[in-house]
């Protein structure tokens, strides 16, 4: 590594002592990009005295990666979010998708908390009135509204029954793939682990309040409605999907600030134990905090309970 160095070095010098005339055009070299400097960032190169004494650590961290590999990674358009944000320098855009991935990283590790406490909530309930609910033959399944009811209902609550046997069916065979190695009878533990937040978000469907509401799920969250577990749940599956996906946090379409308050929200609804719990714990905050352009986005002042 030190010898590496020293060669990249000895290439800055030489760039550095180039003719005017030569140094302004764009670097095209992986290399002689990473020893570039950038129009007023002096800061984001390697500072050469007349020791000549740069850590490999310090090398490697301030070394940028090429624009072409960067938008071969990235694509144009991912690429595109982050050099508008910093003006166009692809150094500092890097590390902000690299933040940015952090964040998405930190919110995931709460929102995670939060998905086993939901499941586990709802799970007991349904297992309270059919042991076998994990199976796409269990009666939950199949639960309609008796009639009369309004045009479109009762279509309605059996698409939103044949969904969750599609998932269940998945979820089994997922489970049961043998070139998987997994286990040839899963358990209902193992069905409930394997099952999408959708699944859990499309229980509290308005076509199921009668069905499933009512007589069983809301005893899971008492003196919540439906509409409102089911508004949060919703938008946090959105949120959620976001932040898997690694999309800008600080973009208007994520709403980074209002998600996490809406989060937070419903989080201390169902339990504000485990809430707390989470908070003591969570990053998010001082991973926000550490975004290479501080102008970029507020950092929220709390966050389950927890002050920056």
């Amino acid at each position: 590594m030190l010898l590496s160095v020293r060669a990249h070095l000895r290439s800055y010098q030489s760039h550095k002592n180039r003719p005017a005339a030569h140094t302004s055009r764009r670097p095209e070299s992986e290399s002689e990009w990473c020893l570039a400097k950038p129009e007023g960032r002096d800061h984001r190169v390697l500072q050469v005295s007349h020791v000549l004494m740069v850590s490999a650590t310090t090398w490697l961290r301030r070394c940028s990666v090429h624009p072409m590999t960067a938008t071969q990674w990235l694509s144009n358009p991912r690429l595109g979010v982050y050099l508008q944000a910093t003006s166009g320098d692809h150094a500092l855009a890097l590390e902000l998708y690299d933040w940015n991935a952090q964040v998405a990283s930190a919110c995931l590790r709460d929102v995670g908390h939060f998905e086993v406490l939901v499941r586990n909530r709802y799970a007991d309930k349904l297992s309270a009135h059919d042991a076998n609910w994990t199976s796409a033959s269990s009666s939950l399944w199949t639960l309609e509204s008796p009639p009369p009811q309004p045009n479109g209902v009762i279509q309605k609550q059996r698409k939103a029954n044949r969904k969750s046997k599609e998932s269940l069916t998945i979820a089994h065979a997922s489970l049961t793939n043998p070139a998987s190695g997994h286990v040839s009878i899963p358990t209902s533990g193992q069905v409930i682990a394997e099952l999408m937040f959708g699944f859990w978000q499309s229980l509290t469907l308005p076509v199921r309040d009668a069905t499933l509401w009512k007589p069983i799920l809301s005893l899971a969250v008492p003196g919540l409605s439906r509409g409102h577990v089911h508004d949060r749940m919703l938008k946090l599956n959105r949120f959620r999907n976001r932040l898997a996906h690694w999309e800008p946090v600080f973009s208007n379409s994520t709403g980074l600030a209002l998600r996490l308050t809406e989060f937070e929200n419903i989080f201390t609804d169902i339990d504000p134990d485990v809430a707390a719990w989470v908070g003591t714990r969570s990053t998010v905050l001082e991973t926000i905090d550490q975004c290479p352009l501080p102008a970029l986005m507020a950092t929220p002042t709390n966050f389950l309970g927890r002050a920056l």
